[in-house]
């Protein structure tokens, strides 16, 4: 999984950083930062906040009159939104599904409680300020 690949790259490189993306910077990039975020103990209000930020980026691109890709139907302006509701209601389900982020999601999906412990202790030997 993602959360593998991140701790086993920090674990090989020192902790330097480890960059994740995708193609809006809130999808598989939002999920996988929010369970990062949530294994360290970062409060739900953080990790939405956090996840909002890629919808005002959008919103100063779109001022920006920058080019928007369309795709078929898609109107991109919509898809790229990250309003903070989506990452409440992805965390309300993850609990109401599997009981908690962590252990419940995380250990159905293979990062038991060994790894999680790998990844809180290598991305707490370096300092950190926005996790």
């Amino acid at each position: 999984t993602g959360l593998k690949a991140i701790t086993e790259s920090l674990e090989t490189n020192n902790s330097r950083p480890v960059i994740v993306h995708c193609v809006q910077g809130k999808d598989r990039t939002g999920l996988l930062v929010m369970l990062c975020q949530s294994i360290v103990g970062v409060s739900d209000d953080d990790i939405t906040s956090c996840y909002h930020r890629s919808d005002s980026a959008m919103k100063k691109r779109n001022a920006a009159k920058l080019p928007v890709q369309t795709w078929g139907k898609l109107d991109r302006n919509v898809f790229a939104a990250a309003p903070k509701d989506v990452m409440t209601d992805t965390l309300a389900m993850l609990r109401e599904r599997y009981g908690a982020v962590s252990p419940g999601y995380l250990d159905s999906i293979g990062f038991d409680a060994t790894w999680r412990q790998r990844l809180v202790q290598v991305m707490t030997l370096q300092p950190r300020s926005n996790l």
